[in-house]
C-alpha cells in the first residue's frame, strides 16, 4: 500500500521505532507573484505548488487577497525558478514569475474643511443628507480612520451619526487618490442639515463618502510604503565588528510620497531614506583609518548583506533572521 509520508517523517517498523532530532525549516523571504500562462490552468498550478510544497517546505504559496495576487515564496530567486521548472515537467503546466505588486496604503498630511450635501428627488419621498466635516491627520497610521462628531444644536439629528461614521468606514477601504486602503485619518462631523421627510440613514452615508473624497484629495494625500526595521549584530570574536554591533540597530524608514501613478512603479527597494542611510554607512566605514585587509574586506561584505535584505523589505510576516556564514552577521528585521 502507499505510504502517506512527508518530508522530515522517518520511517521504522513499530518493534524497531527510529527516531531522529528535530531540525527546523529555513524561514522564506524571496517571493514572486506566478501566474498561469494558460488559461483556466489556475488551479492545476495551484495543486502541482502544493505538492511540491509537501516535499520542499522552504516552498510556500500564499495568498495575497490585498493585491489580487498569488506569491510563491522561496529561500531565493534560483529556488523559484526551478520550481517553475518542475512544475513544467512533473504536472505540465507552464507559470511566469513576475515581479509582485506593493501594498501601499494612503494618508493625508494636511487639515480640510468640506461642505458635502446629498439630494435627489425622483417622486413622492427624496434622498436629502447634508454634513460639514473637517479631515486631518490622526497621527496613527496602525489605525484606518478615528470619528468625532461636535455636532450643537441638533443640526444633525443623533440616530443619523452611525451612517455617517459607517460612510466614512466604507470610503477608506479603498482610497480615493489610487485605491489602497487609507490609514491615520481623523474626519470630525460639526454641523450639517436634514429634511424631516426626505433624510434618511443611506442619504447621510452618501453624503459623508462624498465629504471624504472630496476632504482626502485636498488635505494633502500622500502614498506610503512598507516600513521595515533591520537589525544587525556582529560577532565579537571580530573586533572590526565589536564596536559597530553596538550601534548597528537601525531602522530602514521606507517611507516615501507618490503623487503620481508613473512614481507608484518604482521600486520600494532603495527608497531615499534607505540610500541615505547606506551613504552614511559607507561613510563612516571609511573613515575608520588603516585596518588589516581581513577586517577591509569582512566590513565590505556588510553593505551587501543589507541590501539583500532590503530587498525583501515587503515580505509578510515579522522576525525573520539571517546570519552570513561567511562573516556570522546576523540579520534580523521586522515589519
Amino acid at each position: 500500500s502507499k505510504l502517506d509520508v512527508d518530508t522530515r517523517d522517518s520511517i521504522s517498523t513499530k518493534a524497531n521505532p527510529v527516531q531522529y532530532g528535530k531540525f527546523e525549516i529555513s524561514t522564506p523571504y524571496t517571493y514572486k507573484k506566478y501566474v498561469a500562462l494558460t488559461k483556466g490552468e489556475e488551479d492545476k498550478a495551484a495543486q502541482g505548488l502544493s505538492k511540491l510544497a509537501q516535499e520542499d517546505q522552504t516552498l510556500r504559496v500564499v495568498n495575497d487577497a490585498e493585491n489580487h495576487q498569488t506569491l510563491l515564496y522561496g529561500i531565493g530567486d534560483q529556488q523559484l525558478e526551478v520550481a517553475a521548472s518542475k512544475l513544467l515537467n512533473k504536472y505540465k503546466v507552464k507559470i511566469a514569475l513576475e515581479k509582485p505588486a506593493v501594498a501601499y496604503r494612503e494618508t493625508i498630511r494636511k487639515t480640510s474643511d468640506v461642505d458635502s450635501k446629498y439630494k435627489k428627488q425622483s417622486g413622492g419621498h427624496g434622498q436629502y443628507g447634508h454634513v460639514k466635516m473637517k479631515f486631518e491627520p490622526s497621527g496613527d497610521l496602525e489605525k484606518p480612520y478615528v470619528f468625532e462628531q461636535i455636532v450643537v444644536g441638533g443640526s444633525v439629528p443623533k440616530n443619523y451619526f452611525p451612517a455617517v461614521e459607517k460612510g466614512i468606514a466604507e470610503s477608506v477601504l479603498k482610497g480615493p487618490m489610487a485605491g489602497y486602503p487609507v490609514v491615520g485619518v481623523k474626519a470630525v462631523l460639526y454641523d450639517g442639515s436634514y429634511h424631516p421627510v426626505d433624510s434618511s440613514e443611506q442619504a447621510f452615508k452618501t453624503a459623508a463618502s462624498m465629504a471624504f473624497k472630496k476632504g482626502f484629495m485636498e488635505a494633502g494625500p500622500v502614498l506610503l510604503e512598507p516600513i521595515a526595521s533591520l537589525k544587525v549584530t556582529a560577532p565579537d570574536k571580530s573586533r572590526s565588528w565589536r564596536q559597530m554591533s553596538r550601534r548597528a540597530s537601525c531602522t530602514a524608514t521606507a517611507r516615501r510620497f507618490v503623487p503620481s501613478p508613473a512614481e507608484q512603479e518604482a521600486s520600494s527597494i532603495r527608497s531615499p531614506a534607505m540610500s541615505r542611510r547606506l551613504r552614511m554607512f559607507r561613510r563612516k566605514k571609511s573613515k575608520r583609518g588603516q585596518r588589516k585587509q581581513q577586517s577591509k574586506s569582512c566590513n565590505l561584505k556588510l553593505p551587501c548583506v543589507i541590501m539583500r535584505m532590503l530587498i525583501s523589505a515587503c515580505v509578510s510576516g515579522t522576525g525573520h533572521c539571517f546570519v552570513d556564514s561567511t562573516t556570522g552577521i546576523a540579520l534580523q528585521w521586522e515589519e
